[in-house]
């Protein structure tokens, strides 16, 4: 038959090379592409999470409490001012209000002990 004899391309040197680069490229996935999307996924999360009360810190490092969320639109008290912000510029909240409810049941319990 006349053509290409394709038997010798994954042979010897050829298939070590197409291996190497099969092991590179699952290096990059596991080491640098897999961690980085998790990390994207945990942030829309918390960015998600949101609420009203909310102690947050955002990327500039100014620490606030959350006023009000609207769409993309924070409004955050940072000490006696109020400003608005993206809610992609949240980088950690501090404190939610899920925790400040629970540390107000243990300080009420720890109170009636007294």
């Amino acid at each position: 038959m006349n053509g290409i004899d394709l038997s010798g391309i994954f042979s010897g040197q050829t298939g070590g090379m197409i291996l190497y680069f099969v092991v590179i490229i699952a290096v990059f996935y596991f080491l640098l592409i897999r961690p980085q999307r998790k990390r994207d996924k945990e942030q829309k999360n918390l960015l998600n999470s949101l609420k009203k009360g909310d102690q947050v810190i955002t990327i500039g490092g100014f620490y606030g409490k959350i006023i009000s969320v609207k769409n993309d639109v924070i409004s955050l008290q940072i000490g006696d001012n109020t400003a608005k912000i993206e809610k992609s510029a949240i980088k950690t909240v501090v404190k939610s209000t899920k925790d400040t409810a629970q540390d107000d049941i243990e300080s009420d319990e720890e109170t009636k002990e007294e």
